[in-house]
């Protein structure tokens, strides 16, 4: 068992590459287990077990891919060339939305070829967002952006989510 605390601080990006190829070298190699602190989420995210420390104590562990699909929904950002009518379209058809920065749909299903042909409104640019590390591990201390408006339909009723 190797532990290390922080390995990576202070390492120009070479180094950091160049330490990365030999810990994973001497965990197939030699069978070694690596245990290490990071703050940097995208190491924790190339590791096979994470655990999330909050205020000394452990909040969440698992695989990163786990963690993030978990916690984060995929979404779609999409640029409408009239947002007022894909919001009432949206809401007339009870999907999930936030348009405080960008426009995300929170879409049920990974079919968004299907979900972008049942649109009425024309869409101008369309990208997808899958959930990071950093996504997760926000989510997980409660940091979520403050201020942003997720309208959600439950029951018919259309309700505001403070986040």
């Amino acid at each position: 068992v190797l532990f290390l605390d922080e390995p990576t601080i202070g390492l120009d990006p070479l180094a950091r590459k160049n330490l990365w190829e030999y810990l994973k070298k001497i965990m197939k190699e030699e069978k070694t287990t690596v245990f290490l602190t990071t703050h940097y989420l995208e190491e924790a995210d190339e590791t096979d077990q994470i655990c999330i420390i909050n205020h000394g104590k452990i909040v969440k562990e698992g695989t990163p891919e786990y963690i993030k699909k978990s916690l984060i929904q995929d979404y779609l950002i999409l640029e409408p060339e009239n947002p007022e009518k894909l919001e009432a379209e949206l809401i007339k058809k009870k999907i999930k939305y936030d348009n405080n920065s960008e426009f995300k749909v929170f879409v049920k299903t990974k079919d968004f070829q299907k979900f972008i042909k049942s649109l009425d409104s024309k869409v101008i640019n369309i990208s997808t967002h899958t959930p990071s590390l950093e996504d997760a591990y926000l989510e997980i201390i409660g940091e979520k952006k403050q201020g942003s408006k997720i309208q959600e339909t439950n029951n018919d009723q259309l309700s505001n989510i403070q986040n």
